[in-house]
């Protein structure tokens, strides 16, 4: 019994984090596509700093990138859009055979 109530709620956490993701990527789509405003700021450097002279450094020197540009693109989608496709389809199929468990 209580390994069944686990594997609920394992289920729903990931179910969770699936829709939250798609959520996401559907607003980043929406900012790419232009249909609302982005957040103010949506940039980094990445990667690890030796220093808080190095992090600030890179944060100077970065180049400014905003979130409405789409850098890649493959059959008209965006990665965005493509990570709502198939961050749903996960989610669709797990539910599918969730259900038929049940």
């Amino acid at each position: 019994m209580l390994p069944r109530v686990f594997g609920r709620i394992a289920f729903a956490l990931g179910l969770l984090a699936l829709v939250t993701g798609v959520g996401i990527a559907l607003f980043h789509v929406g900012v790419e596509q232009g249909w609302w405003q982005g957040l103010a700021s949506c940039s980094g450097a990445g990667g690890p700093a030796a220093s808080v002279e190095d992090m600030l450094s890179r944060i100077e020197t970065a180049p400014m990138v905003r979130c409405g540009d789409i850098p890649w693109s493959f059959l008209g989608l965006s990665m965005a859009a493509w990570n709502a496709v198939i961050s749903s389809i996960i989610a669709g199929v797990a539910t599918m055979v969730a259900l038929r468990r049940h």
